[in-house]
């Protein structure tokens, strides 16, 4: 139990249960020019884009970029794959960079694949913490969006 100043008794959990969820909200400290940044790399794949669906949940995806810049969760979770895949019947390989975004957070992620006929497949997936691995992720983003085989992967998830 705790007491103010003047006796009386206050009830500490509600102050309690905002410090817990501020403290789940790892967005909440984000870089607002970071944010800005992961706004540029959605509006890059707009000419990507292939149906009315991509388009929706681009626009969806910064938009929920843009309200973390103003400290609140998003609405959606939407996950936004661009990659691709070549090589031909004997040699493949494949280049993907992913990013998630989340109520709270945002995940960086990159996905490497090899197929060889007498050898068969493999992969590699890296995952990138945000802000501090965007960077090197952002580097990784522009060389297979640049790509001309590149392609969009979208899934939108309403909450």
């Amino acid at each position: 139990m705790v007491f103010d100043g003047e006796g009386r008794e206050r009830d500490l959990y509600p102050l309690v249960d905002l410090a817990r969820a501020e403290a789940k909200s790892s967005f909440l400290s984000y870089d607002p020019e970071a944010l800005r940044q992961v706004t540029r790399c959605l509006r890059s794949l707009i000419p990507l884009a292939r149906t009315g669906s991509h388009l929706i949940a681009l626009g969806r995806a910064i938009d929920a970029v843009e309200t973390f810049e103003t400290g609140r969760r998003a609405s959606v979770n939407v996950d936004i794959g661009c990659g691709f895949r070549a090589g031909d019947i004997d040699f493949e390989e494949g280049t993907f960079a992913f990013i998630k975004i989340r109520e709270e957070n945002i995940e960086l992620s990159t996905l490497n694949t090899t197929y060889e006929k007498a050898v068969g497949s493999d992969h590699r997936s890296d995952d990138f913490a945000f802000p501090e691995g965007f960077a090197y992720w952002c580097e990784i983003f522009n060389r297979v969006r640049n790509e001309e085989e590149a392609e969009l992967s979208i899934v939108l998830h309403e909450l």
